[in-house]
């Protein structure tokens, strides 16, 4: 992966709030891989996104 996006999805990383965990970091960044060379298919983009960690609590 370009060296650009790398750093993008380093700091994409640390901006989360709440943190993601490293399976969900690492699915990601390979998501992200593949949609960039057009191979990418819904159920892993399904599967991704059931990862992500929401917080709820709308303090604030």
């Amino acid at each position: 992966m370009d060296q650009d996006l790398q750093a993008a999805l380093k700091d994409a990383y640390e901006a989360m709030s709440p943190a993601q965990s490293d399976e969900f970091r690492r699915r990601f960044r390979r998501l992200c891989e593949n949609a960039l060379i057009s191979n990418n298919n819904d159920s892993e983009v399904r599967r991704v996104l059931e990862l992500v960690v929401v917080d709820l609590d709308e303090d604030g």
